[in-house]
């Protein structure tokens, strides 16, 4: 997760993630995603050849991440939305 930090962008993580960059074990800088950008798309591009459709790879995660986030949202609205009625 520490190579996918970015200069003026947002990356949500999972608590467990958090915990583990508060330790201050990790490597981190503000530019590292900009970090082996030809040897990554090299990567990509050979995914292909070992049969990985990449397109269907990124739309699976995007759909399913969509959907965790989703329910994540509505889950925290529903806490709202209880706590609310224990406050009347």
């Amino acid at each position: 997760m520490d190579e996918l930090i970015g200069r003026d962008t947002v990356n949500t993580l999972a608590q467990p993630s958090v915990d583990v960059l508060a330790l201050g074990d990790a490597d981190l800088h503000p530019d590292a995603i900009s970090k082996g950008v030809d040897s990554a798309q090299q990567v990509i591009a050979d995914l292909s050849g070992a049969g990985v459709d990449f397109a269907d790879v990124t739309a699976t995660l995007e759909r399913e991440g969509v959907a965790s986030f989703a329910k994540s949202f509505h889950d925290a609205l529903d806490t709202l939305a209880k706590k609310a009625v224990d406050i009347k």
